[in-house]
């Protein structure tokens, strides 16, 4: 039996051993915690709080999406707001434009999803912005899939995991230690 997913969880429920691929090449076989911890390393590999992305659909271009840095590349403070800038144009006016970000795990599941208004958009270059309020997520990794959307219905582009970020809890005062449960606070 063949078992193709993302979802961590599932995969070390369900298999004794993996394969993990990556564009179609093998990058590893074996047992399955040796596969996930691959995997999970790997992930870690691709945080980061800048991405260039240059991708255009009916003269609406995205140019990139950058992350509050307040850690390492690709880590942000839980406690502080976290936010995330996305650079835009247009060769022309819309009617309706509006940007969805999308808040995954890294089992693929939709954590949470957020949108700017749907607004006339005007030729030109601007920047869009996100604030996640801080104390709202959690110390895991995220990652975060990116739609425009023309009239409230007409999709232009959907960029999945455009960017992953991972939260960082500074230490706490007390005894306890552990972790708080959840992807969101």
């Amino acid at each position: 039996v063949l078992f193709v997913s993302h979802n961590i969880t599932a995969v070390k429920a369900l298999c004794n051993s993996g394969i993990l691929l990556d564009k179609g090449t093998i990058q590893t076989a074996g047992k399955i915690e040796s596969v996930v911890d691959t995997y999970l390393m790997k992930t870690n590999d691709e945080l980061t709080s800048f991405v260039q992305i240059e991708k255009e659909a009916e003269g609406f271009h995205v140019h990139s999406i950058s992350v509050s840095n307040n850690g390492g590349d690709g880590n942000f403070s839980i406690e502080e707001d976290l936010i995330i800038s996305i650079k835009v144009s247009g060769k022309k006016d819309f009617d309706s434009i509006n940007i969805n970000l999308f808040f995954n795990s890294l089992e693929e599941t939709m954590i949470f999803e957020t949108c700017s208004p749907a607004e006339k958009f005007e030729a030109g270059e601007y920047f869009y912005q996100c604030i996640v309020p801080g104390k709202s997520l959690n110390d895991n990794i995220y990652k975060i899939d990116l739609m425009v959307v023309e009239l409230s219905q007409n999709i232009l582009l959907f960029l999945k995991d455009v960017v992953s970020i991972k939260g960082v809890e500074e230490k706490r005062d007390g005894a306890w230690m552990g972790k708080f449960p959840g992807l969101v606070r």
